[in-house]
């Protein structure tokens, strides 16, 4: 049987639509460039533990 997780990036555009912001609203909220937020976004790269931290302090 096969699981399905979800993505941090997946989760994180769910919350920063639900918000309403773009995301270089949001990467300027958490102090980093719109390409690294982006790339979160995108499953390329995923934000260290300090990032989601702050993440939750937003959200």
């Amino acid at each position: 049987m096969q699981r399905s997780v979800l993505h941090g990036g997946f989760i994180l555009r769910c919350v920063r639509k639900h918000r309403g912001l773009t995301q270089d609203e949001l990467s300027q909220l958490v102090g980093v460039s719109g390409r690294t937020y982006g790339r979160w976004e995108a499953k390329e790269t995923e934000p260290e533990f300090s990032m989601v931290c702050v993440f939750a302090l937003i959200f």
